[in-house]
């Protein structure tokens, strides 16, 4: 400042000017004067230097090229040339550019300066240095923000008009749009001298709704084009005082789609309501029902508003939770299952089996599952009789093989409990004999431990025994599932009662029209409906243990003719060899009196010859002489 008062271009008044100035102002304020041999010399610079600049003031005024050097490089070109152009020229000198300050910050600055001659021919430039680094800053980002919205206004292949309320078109924008039009075409016409009436209609009411209420309108239309029927969206919204902005979409493609989807949602919800397998859709968290079909409401015997909003532990339809549980997990793995066997519990607490394919969809943005399910009850008990036929069979044919083969009636009865006990998976299976002399007893039976045994039970009360025989000949098979709910006599109960049993089966043996005995099975856990088959299994066996049983008879009755047989056998053979003895007896006495009988035959016969030879030879030689 000293260096300024003793200048002799000193102006007191001016420099109090400038330091008001300058403490008012959000820059620097300067004032160089440049001289005729090309020097410079700052006889002010204000304040702001320091916090434009981060130089001091003082520090600027020794040396002037401080400030050049701060400069960005890329603009240095630009500040020269300013420089030189003001210089010539005499016209106010203005620069924008970047510098970079001591601590590395970049910022722009704008300039302004009016250079003035002076007397001497020097040049005084009294200036103002700002920093407009946010406006700068503010206008990148308007650029940018300009350029992105002009790139999505580019890349929307939507038409854009600007309409007046008196539907003039005043501007359009319709790159990338499908229009037969141009834009001469277009601006300056109305509303109703490009559309039909019946749309032209339409886009007026879209218009005065729009600007009457200031909120956005939407209004749909079908026009006629050169590829046929189009269908298009307009969306309205007041973009000035009376004007709207309308940005028309095609939306033919979206229609079609829609139709396509209506159709589809038509069929699918036929397939839905008319498919005869049960489906359903829950929410995949908490299994609450969203939706039912009519085959649902059959096969679970819930009504439909039962069901809706329910979840399916509510409704206790899992026989086991832990299945869903399962369910649940291969869900979330894969996505999809398909065909799981699963039991599902009835409204009236019958279970069913069915087969169960699930995938997960998404429905208004809640992860769900369609599921569907196909009753397979009356399969699986088909398959299941198909299977206790097989046991029947085989059983039927060991059974048959046993009997053949073996004539061990004990074996073949104990047996045979036994592989029908666990057949019918009954608590007790035993055979009781019907014996004229020793009443009824039980001689085989198969038994639940926990259960009493009626093995070698009897009994010779005639009345208890002809009530039971009874029994059995009014039913040729006597089923009882519930023994509370049938009328018998206090006896009976008794037996009943004794033994615990619940629920019997008995199928009577006969030989012939004789009741012999019978096949009996107990349920002394509860109650037991007895299935056909296995009705069917005990009639055959039955017939089978018949069978042992008369072949038993028959071998018993074999085994005592053979007996009687080899007691006839011994004692004729006895009788025999005493015959024998006494016919070598005989024979012996023949001998000896036939040796003697000889010995005295041969001992006259031998006199007698002697005596005749005596005799013939005189004669003979009395003849010679």
């Amino acid at each position: 400042m000293d260096e300024i008062v003793k200048s002799p271009d000193f102006q007191p008044e001016k420099i109090a000017l400038l330091e008001t100035i300058a403490a008012n102002l959000p820059g620097m304020i300067f004032q160089i004067l440049q001289r005729q041999d090309g020097s410079v010399f700052i006889p002010y610079i204000s304040s702001g230097c320091e916090y434009l600049y981060e130089l001091k003031p003082e520090a600027v005024q020794a040396d002037f090229q401080v400030l050049y050097k701060l400069i960005h490089p890329q603009d240095i070109k630009a500040f020269t040339e300013s420089i030189t152009v003001c210089s010539t020229t005499f016209k106010p000198w203005h620069w924008e550019g970047r510098i970079i300050t001591p601590s590395g910050k970049l910022k722009w600055i704008q300039g302004t300066s009016q250079p003035e001659q002076q007397e001497a021919g020097d040049f005084l430039w009294n200036g103002l240095v700002m920093d407009i680094t946010d406006r700068k800053q503010a206008e990148e980002e308007l650029q940018v923000s300009e350029a992105r919205y002009k790139a999505i206004l580019d890349a929307i292949p939507d038409l854009m008009f600007r309409i007046s309320r008196d539907a003039e078109y005043l501007d359009l924008k319709s790159e990338g749009a499908n229009i037969t039009l141009s834009r001469e075409e277009i601006v300056g016409k109305r509303v109703q001298e490009l559309l039909p009436s019946d749309v032209a209609a339409i886009s007026l009411e879209a218009i005065a709704k729009t600007l009457d209420s200031g909120t956005l309108q939407t209004c749909e239309y079908q026009l006629a084009t050169p590829l046929g029927a189009r269908d298009y969206e307009a969306r309205l919204v007041v973009s000035g005082e009376d004007e709207v902005l309308a940005i028309v979409r095609d939306i033919t493609e979206r229609k079609q789609a829609e139709v396509t989807l209506q159709n589809l949602a038509q069929k699918f919800a036929k397939a839905f309501s008319c498919s005869p397998d049960s489906i359903t859709i829950s929410t995949l968290q908490e299994g609450r029902f969203i939706e039912v079909n009519d085959s649902f409401v059959e096969l679970s015997g819930y009504e439909r508003d039962e069901v809706i909003g329910k979840t399916s532990f509510e409704l206790n339809l899992w026989v086991d939770d832990r299945d869903r549980l399962n369910l649940l997990n291969q869900l979330q793995s894969t996505g999809v299952v398909r065909n799981l066997e699963f039991e599902f519990r009835q409204k009236s607490g019958k279970i069913i089996t069915t087969v169960l394919s699930a995938e997960i969809i998404d429905l208004d943005n809640i992860p769900s599952i369609l599921a569907v399910h196909h009753d397979i009850t009356e399969r699986k008990q088909v398959e299941a009789q198909f299977r206790l036929a097989a046991q029947r069979d085989r059983l039927l044919a060991e059974t048959l093989v046993r009997i053949r083969s073996s004539l061990n009636l004990e074996e073949i009865l104990q047996t045979t409990v036994t592989e029908v006990r666990q057949f019918l998976q009954a608590d007790r299976v035993f055979i009781g004999l019907n014996n004229a002399k020793l009443g009824v007893r039980t001689l085989a039976e198969s038994v639940d431990p926990k259960y009493p045994s009626v093995l070698g039970w009897s009994t010779n009360d005639e009345a208890y025994l002809q009530e039971l025989r009874n029994l059995l000949k009014d039913n040729l098979v006597r089923v009882v599932e519930d023994i509370t709910q049938i009328a018998v006599s206090p006896k009976v109960k008794a037996h009943y009662q004794k033994f615990q049993t619940k629920a019997s089966l008995a199928v009577p043996l006969m030989l012939g029209n004789e009741l012999f005995g019978a096949l009996i099975a107990n349920q002394c856990s509860g109650s037991r409906h007895w299935q056909p088959i296995e009705v069917d299994l005990l009639q055959q066996m039955s017939e089978q243990v018949a069978i042992a049983i008369q072949q038993s008879q028959i071998y018993q009755k074999l085994a005592e003719l053979n007996t009687n047989l080899e007691q006839q056998v011994e004692e004729r053979t006895a009788q025999l060899q005493q015959k024998m003895q006494e016919f070598e007896k005989l024979d012996r006495i023949k001998d000896v009196v036939l040796h003697t009988v000889a010995h005295d035959l041969r001992t006259s016969v031998m006199g007698n010859l002697m005596v005749l030879k005596n005799l013939l030879n005189q004669g003979v030689g009395r003849g010679g002489a």
